[in-house]
């Protein structure tokens, strides 16, 4: 989710000149939930720290992937991609030079 509000909350047109505590409150939101719940799993004795700090890493990376396979990078926009690629000037946008990009197969996934 945070990956989401980041992207929709920093391409909002209505929110450009608004302040930006509540966006990074909102955005850091689940992240800061799932921190109190890994913290208090470790202080219960319910998991090592070691499981948990390996398990926010998955957790991320596993996030973030799912949020690529959907939507493209946060800086590029929020719209999902099977938006973009109905778009007309997707093709210009599919023929742009992507070699940074790790995830980028040559095809967006639909």
């Amino acid at each position: 989710m945070s990956f989401y509000w980041a992207a929709k909350l920093l391409h909002a047109p209505r929110l450009r000149h608004s302040g930006s505590l509540w966006r990074a409150t909102l955005v850091a939101a689940p992240s800061v939930l799932a921190l109190m719940i890994g913290l208090s799993r470790v202080a219960d004795h319910w998991h090592h720290w070691e499981d948990v700090t390996v398990g926010s890493f998955i957790g991320t990376a596993m996030a973030y992937t799912m949020y690529r396979l959907r939507f493209p990078p946060i800086v590029e926009g929020a719209e999902p991609l099977a938006a973009l690629q109905a778009a007309p000037g997707w093709a210009a946008l599919k023929s742009r030079d992507r070699s940074a990009d790790r995830l980028y197969d040559g095809e967006y996934p639909v």
